[in-house]
């Protein structure tokens, strides 16, 4: 659903080619509406209007199963071993 209340309305191209002028009106009027042939295409929002995802804790075989479908059986970080031998050369 887009707000458009206070808004500035701007073109995709006049957001390509004036950067500066939609950057100030996100940081004035809180959101920029982009259009394309006068039809709202997109909304810029400043990063503050949306809030932070939760944090998942590290899953350390959920990642495993990441690597190889990713990667390849071969290739797999193991962090449950691989970080503690490292941090042991560290020390």
């Amino acid at each position: 659903m887009l707000y458009t209340g206070s808004m500035k309305t701007m073109t995709v191209r006049e957001v390509r080619h004036q950067w500066p002028v939609a950057e100030k009106a996100l940081a004035e009027e809180g959101g920029v509406l982009v259009t394309r042939d006068g039809k709202p295409v997109a909304q810029l929002m400043p990063p503050a209007a949306y809030p932070a995802p939760p944090l998942r804790p590290f899953n350390a075989e959920e990642n495993r199963r990441w690597q190889e479908k990713m990667f390849g059986k071969g290739k797999v970080f193991d962090f449950k071993n691989d970080v503690s031998l490292d941090r042991e050369d560290r020390a």
